[in-house]
């Protein structure tokens, strides 16, 4: 965010049904899919964000690597940051795509 190259945040949540195979199974392919250079970390039970240098497009890329590569439903959403915009107000508005 500091240089203001492109930066997105992609977030993958399970159903809250979810299994714990389910859950190794989602980060398993998260991290075959993603950038040595990109960041994922856990913020739920279900739940996990991976952070990317790139615009949305890149984002969107990652989920369907992602989605392919599962048998089980998994729920995508990307924000890509906006020049200004604080690294909270992404979460937000990434948070805010979810419950929609």
């Amino acid at each position: 965010m500091r240089n203001g190259h492109p930066f997105s945040l992609i977030d993958f949540t399970l159903p809250s049904d979810g299994t714990s195979q389910q859950v190794l199974d989602l980060a398993h392919s998260i991290s075959l899919s993603m950038r040595k250079e990109d960041l994922c970390g856990r913020l739920g039970r279900y739940q996990f964000n991976v952070a990317l240098g790139g615009d949305i497009r890149a984002g969107q890329e990652l989920c369907k690597r992602v989605r392919a590569s599962l048998l089980s439903e998994v729920t995508t959403h990307s924000a890509q940051w906006e020049k200004g915009e604080s690294a909270l107000d992404l979460f937000y508005r990434l948070d805010q795509l979810s419950e929609i």
